[in-house]
């Protein structure tokens, strides 16, 4: 099995919502989390690789997907779904895994 490195968006639409994601060098620090999801503000934080806190590429989009869940869980109105934390971990490794194995190419 091929692993390849997905690319993290720096923006994307859902429901016609303009969403940024933001790399914050000290969000470990200031929240003690390596990724939120500002449900209001309409972005999304990762905590990049830094000196002060070494993170694999693999781990931050990891990150990314666990809070893009949390995002789609609440534009789709389902913030019960959105609030349970195995839920949305597991449905982020799933999307991460698809994307960073898909093999593409074959017959149409």
């Amino acid at each position: 099995m091929k692993i390849t490195q997905v690319p993290i968006p720096t923006s994307f639409y859902q429901y016609a919502q303009h969403i940024r994601v933001e790399y914050i060098q000290d969000l470990v620090q200031t929240q003690a989390a390596v990724g939120e999801e500002l449900k209001w503000t309409n972005a999304i934080r990762l905590q990049p690789d830094c000196v002060a806190y070494h993170r694999d590429s693999e781990s931050v989009e990891q990150t990314f997907f666990h809070e893009y869940v949390h995002k789609m869980f609440d534009f789709a109105g389902r913030e019960d779904l959105s609030t349970d934390e195995k839920l949305v971990d597991t449905c982020a490794h799933l999307i991460h895994q698809m994307l960073a194995t898909a093999e593409y190419g074959g017959k149409k």
